[in-house]
């Protein structure tokens, strides 16, 4: 009888953890960490590759189910959630680069298909677009792409959605350094604290604000080059999904968005 029962409960659908729940645990965590604004919330959005092998379906079937469920699971979620005032999703790294050109392109022709969609979400949800990352190496079009995403929404005055798209920390960091060094005599920059160098470095990354969450679905417990574990972001919890990107719900995000919320950061106490 008693694996019967613990069956039917392994069997029976999790309680709805609704906006209101998490919106209420996360405006307590920012008023008892004394943070003024919203939480940074980063996603790298992996397992697409290994969510079409998994349904014997083409590697391109699974960025296009995962571009789908950025657009209509991940994006409104997150825009629903007052507390969450920044969003950096790591779509593409500098490493992915380096992979078959049939893959590439597939997940460029994505990006343009996409391109009026991200626009509607932005008038829909007043968000702001802004990408992280080199335009060196994307192709000329898709780099006009994302010039035209920031014009267009530069008057949004809600979330900051930072596309990392040809991103790495240490990347992002090297060209922070040349942009800081670039505009800054030898002689000032002896006069200045480390901590001084290293709040100019962070103003000139690409993305500038600390992130507190970063949710990683796939599986695999690691950064792999994103914003998380750059020297400004010594407080960030990582927090795994097992699932593959393409079957990442809303209750997903809320139940780890409420794990986070109920749980302690030290800040180094």
């Amino acid at each position: 009888i008693r694996e019967r029962f613990l069956a039917l409960l392994d069997e029976s659908p999790a309680e709805d953890i609704g906006l209101r729940n998490v919106s209420i645990a996360l405006q307590e965590k920012l008023d008892t960490e004394g943070k003024t604004g919203g939480f940074h919330l980063g996603i790298i959005a992996d397992g697409n590759r290994r969510w079409a092998v998994a349904h014997g379906l083409d590697k391109t079937l699974g960025h296009k189910k995962g571009a789908e469920t950025i657009e209509d699971v991940v994006f409104p979620t997150v825009a629903s959630i007052p507390q969450i005032s920044e969003l950096s999703i790591y779509l593409l790294s500098s490493a992915n680069l380096g992979r078959e050109e049939r893959e590439l392109e597939n997940l460029y022709s994505l990006f343009r298909i996409k391109y009026e969609n991200l626009l509607r979400i932005a008038e829909r949800h007043n968000v702001r677009y802004k990408h992280a990352g080199s335009k060196e190496g994307l192709p000329k079009d898709l780099q006009e792409l994302l010039a035209d995403l920031e014009e267009e929404t530069r008057s949004n005055d809600g979330k900051v959605i930072n596309l990392c798209i040809n991103y790495s920390a240490m990347e992002e960091s090297g060209d922070a350094i040349k942009r800081f060094a670039s505009s800054i005599s030898d002689e000032k920059i002896d006069d200045m604290t480390p901590q001084e160098i290293a709040r100019q470095v962070q103003e000139n990354s690409w993305i500038s604000t600390p992130t507190d969450v970063v949710l990683r679905t796939g599986g695999d417990p690691r950064f792999s080059g994103f914003a998380g574990n750059r020297p400004f972001d010594p407080d960030c919890q990582l927090i795994v999904e097992p699932k593959f990107l393409p079957d990442l719900t809303e209750q997903d995000i809320f139940r780890h968005l409420l794990s986070f919320a109920k749980g302690e950061r030290r800040m180094g106490h």
